[in-house]
């Protein structure tokens, strides 16, 4: 009887020290990594902890995990809430709006799906991030040049004629209900009629937060690959944007990048160690200047228009609308004003075409569903502005038309 008692003691024992071992370890490993994983670590150290970690989600669950966006082989993007990493920078998830956030009358028909506002973003040499290829989640189609189109671009044909719009989230097309809705997608529709016979593209070549400084990069390393005819830059906002918030235009790595970066950082904390995760900080505000805007904007206007002319294609920039507040923004408004001056001088000096739409939705603000996005009625409205604006030499068009 003795013995048996012992044995039972000593089993109750090694479980209430197996017990105590084991949530130790899940705590030495999981609850409070950060004090402990300094410098580098050998593998075994490492499925340690992501073993605790695989434990610590089953018993505690992760209630916070927004599944956000599916990618073509269907594996989720999820972000979950508190891990440090931001949310809403540079949109490198699929973004969505209920159709209760935004006016009714921005559409022709009110919505009653979610409506696509950002599309995943991908690490991208030279831009920092761009448009991730696939079909997401039904909502956004990129091709395999990351251009906002249904079909991979090949060599042109003979009676084909490519435009494509750079720019920001504006000319990207969010809140948009689909790729159709967007200001290539109804100018495409449009100019097919206009032209027949012509294989009109029009082709959405943009990415959500770019900056004139992403578009001319963009421009040189990608579109000009795709044999263009035209390309149109509808920007201006980002750039200002820019501005106000003390970045460098040639180095906004802090705002366009901030999601990666902070990806990179917390991975090199919680691997090797603060000093390590420190040294990717970022310091670009210390080169913003107040006299850089809109000098650098224009810059890299003229470097694009320079090129582009030598290579015979047509480039035309467009000032985006913004919504009109009285007394509200007029730090803004000035500075946007200032932009349009010396835009129009500088495409008149260096022989591209200009295009003003900073107030093209003056009286509607119905339009707007924000500050600058608009609605399906307002790509629609500015789709059709710029073909009564853009002059295509149509005498080009009938002899591509018969080719």
């Amino acid at each position: 009887m003795l013995n048996r008692l012992n044995k039972i003691k000593w089993i109750l024992l090694v479980l209430l020290w197996g017990t105590a071992v084991a949530l130790f370890c899940l705590l030495f490993f999981s609850v409070y990594p950060n004090y402990i994983l300094k410098g580098h670590h050998n593998k075994l150290f490492l499925y340690a902890r992501e073993t605790c970690d695989i434990i610590m989600r089953k018993i505690v669950p992760q209630k916070t995990t927004n599944l956000l966006a599916m990618t073509l082989d269907s594996k989720s993007i999820e972000l979950v809430k508190g891990s440090g990493l931001p949310a809403r920078i540079s949109h490198p998830l699929t973004i969505t709006l209920m159709p209760d956030q935004v006016p009714a009358k921005a559409y022709f028909n009110k919505p009653t799906t979610p409506i696509l506002f950002g599309t995943t973003m991908i690490p991208e040499p030279f831009t920092t991030y761009a448009p991730l290829p696939g079909n997401i989640s039904g909502l956004s189609v990129h091709n395999r040049q990351q251009f906002r189109y249904p079909f991979d671009l090949a060599k042109k044909k003979k009676n084909e004629f490519r435009i494509f719009i750079t720019g920001g989230s504006v000319a990207w097309g969010s809140a948009a209900t689909s790729g159709e809705s967007t200001i290539a997608g109804f100018m495409e529709k449009e100019l097919r009629i206009k032209y027949p016979g012509v294989d009109i593209k029009v082709i959405t070549a943009a990415a959500s937060g770019w900056s004139s400084t992403q578009e001319r990069i963009w421009i040189f390393n990608r579109i000009t690959e795709y044999e263009p005819d035209v390309i149109i830059s509808y920007s201006g906002h980002n750039d200002l944007e820019s501005y106000l918030q003390h970045h460098d235009l040639y180095d906004r790595y802090y705002l366009d990048g901030q999601y990666f970066r902070n990806a990179i950082q917390y991975y090199d904390y919680y691997n090797r160690g603060e000093a390590v995760a420190m040294l990717g900080s970022d310091n670009t505000g210390f080169r913003f200047d107040v006299s850089d805007f809109p000098r650098k904007s224009l810059k890299n206007i003229k470097i694009i228009s320079s090129y582009l002319k030598s290579d015979k294609i047509k480039f035309v920039y467009v000032l985006q609308p913004v919504a009109k507040f009285k007394g509200k923004f007029d730090f803004f408004y000035e500075r946007y004003n200032i932009l349009n001056k010396e835009s129009a001088a500088q495409a008149k000096s260096e022989g591209y075409q200009y295009i003003d739409h900073s107030g093209l939705f003056d009286g509607n603000p119905e339009l707007f569903i924000d500050f600058c996005h608009p609605g399906d009625r307002g790509y629609q409205i500015i789709a059709k502005d710029l073909i009564s604006k853009i002059i295509l030499d149509p005498d080009k068009m009938k002899v591509i038309a018969h080719q």
